[in-house]
C-alpha cells in the first residue's frame, strides 16, 4: 500500500507540473512508466508494486472519465443495463481466475488485463447512480460489508488459506472457496466490532479530547 501511495503522489506531482508549468514531460515519462509496469510488472515479485500496477492504472482512468465524462445526462435506464453488462462480464472473467487462485495466494489473476480493465470500467459505470446501482450497492448487505471492508481485506487471505487446507479435502474446492468467502466475512464483522470500531472511536475521542485541551 505504500508503495501504492508513492506512486499516487508521484503522479499527483507530475499532473501539478502541467497544469501550474505547463511542462508536459513528466507526465509523459510517468505515462511510459506506468505502460511499461503492466507490460512487464508479471515479471516483478508479487509483493512490488508493479505486480498489480494494471489494476491502479485502471482505477486512475476510471477516475478521470467519471470526471470528464458526463453519463450523468444519459438515460438512467440506459446506463443501469450498462451496469448490469459490465457486472455480469466481470463476474464470468473473474470466477474461473478465482477458483484455481483462491487457496493458492498467486497473483495470476493480476495478471489478467481483461479483468484489470473490467475492473476500471465497474468502477467507472458505479460511480453514477441507478436504481440498479442502489439495489448492488445500497443495500443493507453491501452496505455492512463496505464498514467492514478494510477488516475483511486484512482477514481475507489466511481464512481462505484455512478453509483450503481443512475444508478443500472434505467438500471440495468450489464449496470450501464458499465457506471460506462466508467465513472471511464473518471473521471481518468480528473483527470490525471487537476490534476497529472501538479503536477508531477511541481514537476520535482521544483526539477530540486532544484538541479541546489545547484551546
Amino acid at each position: 500500500e505504500v508503495q501504492f501511495y508513492g506512486v499516487f503522489i508521484a503522479l499527483w506531482g507530475c499532473w501539478s507540473a502541467l497544469r501550474r508549468g505547463g511542462n508536459p514531460t513528466p507526465l509523459l515519462l510517468a505515462a511510459v512508466g506506468l505502460a511499461l509496469a503492466v507490460l512487464f510488472g508479471q515479471a516483478t515479485p508479487g509483493t512490488f508494486v508493479a505486480s498489480k500496477i494494471s489494476f491502479f492504472a485502471t482505477g486512475l482512468l476510471a477516475a478521470v472519465a467519471r470526471r470528464h465524462c458526463a453519463l450523468d445526462r444519459m438515460d438512467r435506464r440506459a446506463l443501469a443495463a450498462a451496469q448490469a453488462v459490465a457486472l455480469a462480464l466481470y463476474i464470468a472473467c473473474l470466477f474461473p481466475a478465482w477458483r484455481q487462485s483462491v487457496f493458492s495466494g498467486a497473483i495470476e489473476r493480476y495478471a489478467d488485463l481483461r479483468l484489470a480493465l473490467l475492473t476500471g470500467a465497474l468502477t467507472w459505470l458505479f460511480a453514477y447512480e441507478t436504481p440498479f446501482a442502489r439495489i448492488v450497492l445500497g443495500n443493507r448487505v453491501a452496505v455492512a460489508i463496505g464498514a467492514w471492508s478494510f477488516s475483511l481485506y486484512l482477514l481475507h487471505n489466511p481464512v481462505l488459506q484455512l478453509s483450503g487446507l481443512w475444508l478443500r479435502p472434505a467438500i471440495g474446492g468450489t464449496a470450501a472457496g464458499i465457506a471460506g468467502v462466508a467465513g472471511a466475512i464473518g471473521a471481518s464483522f468480528v473483527s470490525y466490532r471487537l476490534l476497529e470500531a472501538p479503536l477508531r472511536a477511541f481514537t476520535k475521542n482521544g483526539l477530540t479530547a486532544l484538541l479541546h485541551s489545547r484551546q
